[in-house]
């Protein structure tokens, strides 16, 4: 069986129903949200990397424009964060 990334299938190729495509909707958004992220701040981000916002540990669950959704370790809620501002990336995250 062949796993292919969503966002990469040919739009023709792709489910025409309303749910899948409201899914390659968000695919679609969040792939344009990470590549300005990646442009406009050199930052290589992605789901599920651990940072740390205001030097309180966390993992980036999604993304909103330009700016990244944490959902910190000690909270129940995200946390919507600049990437630069009071951010902490592991080593080697700058493009």
């Amino acid at each position: 069986m062949v796993v292919r990334d969503a966002v990469k299938v040919h739009r023709n190729g792709r489910c025409r129903r309303a749910g899948c495509r409201q899914l390659f909707q968000l695919d679609n958004a969040e792939a344009q949200c990470i590549e300005r992220i990646r442009t406009n701040h050199g930052l290589a981000v992605h789901g599920g990397m651990r940072v740390a916002f205001d030097d309180r540990p966390g993992v980036i669950v999604g993304y909103q424009g330009e700016y990244l959704r944490v959902l910190l370790d000690d909270d129940l809620h995200q946390v919507t964060c600049p990437p630069t501002d009071r951010m902490t990336y592991p080593e080697g995250m700058r493009v």
